[in-house]
């Protein structure tokens, strides 16, 4: 578990930020910058165990225009950041422990913090190059795969649409969180797109890890992805081989990411499709615990994924939606070892965002557990952005 940072720490990150980002002159988005700050609490029930588990994650998001580009050769020039802060509100059970007392193989949600804790999560320099078949985004610095890589609007994001762990990261490869120092290209042709990530296997600290880049451990990925129609709707497809190096706590692992993403319905061209069909499915071989101390960095699924669809302004409200998944895993050998078995579940939310800068979110999730039986795990959030 990370540790939170020191408070001189504190002082020089967000003093780096401040010079960086300079100050705005009309609200958050001002000229080519912009900045959000989020503030995202939680509450969730176990209305099998009676337990109950609340967490808030405070988000600074920010991409600052360093240099303006032009519309052939070399864009613009750009420097991204991401400051994450994760909480336990009150005297309530932290995340994982939430989940492991139910007898289940992922967490509830993404936001696991028995200790308040700060981390810098993104801090890269972007160019953007226009090319003849293309435009080019190229980074370098401390890079968070999961937001580059089989990346939707849909998933990803346990703070905006569902909230369990399997929807929100991926709890079968380590490609997706493997955060630190490194190098990306995403590359966009016509209906195609792709590119590739790698990143340092070991990174630890919280800010800039450069000591581990001396352990020569990387994740490597890459993404091949196209838009096609598919029975006159379009259709996103993506397949994402990835490979992550020998570590002193884990083996080697490589897996194969499958994703897609179909609109059902046609809908006008400023608005995404009324009803969208999407999934994700992770097989990985490796990755495994090198010594007891590692079991809790090893990932809990060997293979799984979901299936579901969401509906974009139901019942004809702009400021509403409807999402609802499949989800399926299967234990690693360290937790099949310990009597788990493969889980099913499902899991359906209603964001209502009548505002701008808030959205309520009710969550209901069901899952079966380690004992075979069904955990019944309603759940509350309120977003509030600035």
């Amino acid at each position: 578990m990370r540790q939170p940072l020191s408070k001189t720490r504190h002082i020089l990150l967000f003093a780096a930020i401040v010079v960086l980002a300079g100050t705005p002159a009309q609200g958050f988005e001002f000229g080519p910058h912009q900045l959000t700050v989020d503030f995202t609490p939680l509450a969730q029930w176990n209305l099998n165990q009676e337990d109950t588990g609340t967490n808030a994650e405070a988000d600074i998001i920010g991409s600052f225009r360093l240099r303006e580009g032009d519309t052939g050769g070399l864009g613009d020039t750009r420097f991204g950041f991401w400051v994450l802060g994760n909480m336990t509100l009150g005297d309530t059970l932290p995340t994982a422990e939430f989940a492991q007392r139910a007898g289940l193989l992922w967490d509830t949600n993404d936001g696991d913090a028995p200790v308040p804790s700060w981390i810098l999560a993104i801090a890269a320099i972007q160019q953007d190059v226009h090319l003849g078949f293309g435009d080019v985004t190229l980074e370098a610095g401390k890079l968070y795969p999961g937001s580059q890589l089989a990346a939707s609007s849909y998933y990803g994001d346990d703070r905006d649409t569902f909230f369990s762990q399997m929807l929100g990261s991926d709890v079968a490869g380590r490609w997706y969180d493997t955060i630190g120092l490194g190098v990306s290209m995403t590359v966009r042709a016509g209906p195609w797109y792709g590119g590739f990530v790698v990143t340092d296997a070991t990174a630890e600290d919280d800010i800039l890890d450069f000591e581990s880049l001396e352990n020569g451990d990387f994740m490597k990925a890459v993404e091949l992805g196209v838009t096609v129609p598919i029975l006159g709707r379009a259709t996103r497809l993506s397949v994402v081989p990835y490979h992550v190096d020998t570590t002193a706590a884990l083996s080697a692992e490589s897996g194969l990411v499958l994703s897609f993403q179909h609109d059902l319905t046609a809908t006008r061209v400023d608005l995404p499709a009324d009803i969208v069909l999407f999934g994700r499915y992770t097989f990985r071989d490796g990755g495994n615990p090198r010594n007891d101390e590692a079991d809790e960095l090893a990932k809990p699924v060997d293979h799984g994924g979901f299936l579901g669809v969401a509906f974009n302004r139901p019942f004809g409200y702009d400021a509403q939606q409807v999402g609802i998944a499949l989800m399926q895993g299967s234990p690693s050998k360290t937790l099949k070892s310990e009597g788990f078995g493969a889980q099913q579940g499902i899991e359906l939310f209603w964001k209502i965002a009548p505002l701008p800068y808030s959205a309520l979110t009710f969550d209901f999730q069901a899952v079966t557990s380690r004992d075979d039986g069904v955990q019944y795990i309603p759940g509350l959030r309120l977003k509030l952005k600035i």
